[in-house]
C-alpha cells in the first residue's frame, strides 16, 4: 500500500508553509493512500478508487470509516477522488470527483463526522475534454 505522509509537528520547523497551503492526495495510480494534517494529529486513509475515507482514532488504535451521502456510482477500476484538506484546520477537508466534479466537504453532524454533499448548479462545473 502506497502511503504519503506530510511532515509532522516537529518537522514543521523546517518547512515554509504559507497559510493556503493544503495537503491532499496525489495524483497517482496507487489506490489507498494516507493522508495526514501538519499542524493536527489527524490520519486519514482514503481509497481513491472508492472514495472511502477513513479517520484514524489514537484512542481505539484503528480507522472508523466516514460516511459520505448521497455517494456516486463510479467505475472502481480507476482513481476517482482526490482528498483535500487545510493543513492548519483538518475540519476545512473536501472530498472531489475528478471526473464529475461532484464534491463533499467533511461536517460533524450530531457528533458524527460525515462527508456531507455540496450541491452546485450544474452549469458551474466545467469540463474539460
Amino acid at each position: 500500500m502506497y502511503a504519503s505522509f506530510v511532515a509532522g509537528a516537529k518537522a514543521q520547523a523546517d518547512i515554509n508553509v504559507s497559510p493556503s497551503s493544503r495537503v491532499s492526495t496525489l495524483l497517482t495510480d496507487e489506490r489507498y493512500e494516507l493522508v495526514q494534517s501538519i499542524l493536527e494529529v489527524k490520519i486519514f486513509l482514503v481509497d481513491k478508487y472508492t472514495g472511502k475515507v477513513w479517520l484514524y482514532k489514537a484512542g481505539n488504535k484503528s480507522f472508523e470509516e466516514i460516511r459520505r451521502e448521497q455517494a456516486d456510482i463510479i467505475d472502481t477500476t480507476k482513481v476517482n477522488y482526490k482528498l483535500y484538506m487545510n493543513y492548519v484546520d483538518s475540519s476545512i477537508c473536501f472530498l472531489l470527483n475528478l471526473h464529475s466534479g461532484e464534491m463533499w466537504r467533511l461536517v460533524s453532524k450530531n457528533k458524527e463526522k460525515i462527508f456531507k454533499k455540496i450541491e452546485m448548479p450544474r452549469d458551474n462545473i466545467m469540463h474539460y475534454e
